[in-house]
């Protein structure tokens, strides 16, 4: 997982000394664009090649307020790639490990002239580690799906999970190719 560590400046905060999630999102978004120009795939690369890549969606687990002057640890994995979107992982934590935030995002790549989706060739993945479950240590799986439709196993990123249990019973078996792992 690629790292960078910052302290929370003054600007950045509202008036109360929180840092408000358009100051998260930037946060996010520099750490992209770091790891990107670390291996040469950086904004300037791009707009050579007349390429960029593009926020689809992202979901944020905010687990505590970030504040002015706190210094924190900021990272990014890319979890997979498909035909014309990347998956990437984003976690903000202290320096002492607690974690703060936790972020799931989709980007496309866009032909920046066209502005159609492109394919990502080899070169676009190259130097992104791909990171077994994103760089965290456990997947932690929300169960939106109402129970009586007793859907047992969903395919999510190439790994088939399995539900068996209900309310706080409930386990999910996740598998990919020969890897295995139990999580609640």
């Amino acid at each position: 997982m690629y790292t960078f560590e910052t302290m929370i400046s003054y600007s950045a905060v509202d008036r109360n000394g929180n840092l408000p999630l358009y100051g998260i999102l930037n946060l996010l978004q520099d750490c992209t664009n770091m790891q990107s120009s670390s291996i040469g795939m950086g904004v300037e690369h791009m707009k050579q090649v007349n390429k960029g890549w593009i926020l689809v969606s992202y979901k944020i687990s905010l687990k505590k307020k970030l504040r002015y002057g706190e210094k924190v640890r900021v990272g990014t994995a890319a979890s997979s790639f498909s035909s014309f979107y990347g998956d990437r992982k984003f976690q903000i934590e202290s320096l002492d490990g607690e974690k703060l935030v936790e972020a799931d995002s989709i980007w496309v790549l866009m032909d920046m002239e066209t502005r159609h989706p492109i394919r990502v060739s080899e070169e676009e993945r190259k130097g992104y580690v791909i990171e077994e479950l994103g760089g965290y240590s456990s997947i932690v799986f929300e169960d939106y799906i109402p129970n009586e439709l007793n859907i047992k196993s969903v395919e999510y990123n190439n790994y088939n999970v399995e539900k068996t249990g209900v309310g706080p019973l409930t386990k999910y078996k996740i598998t990919n190719e020969d890897k295995k792992m139990e999580s609640i």
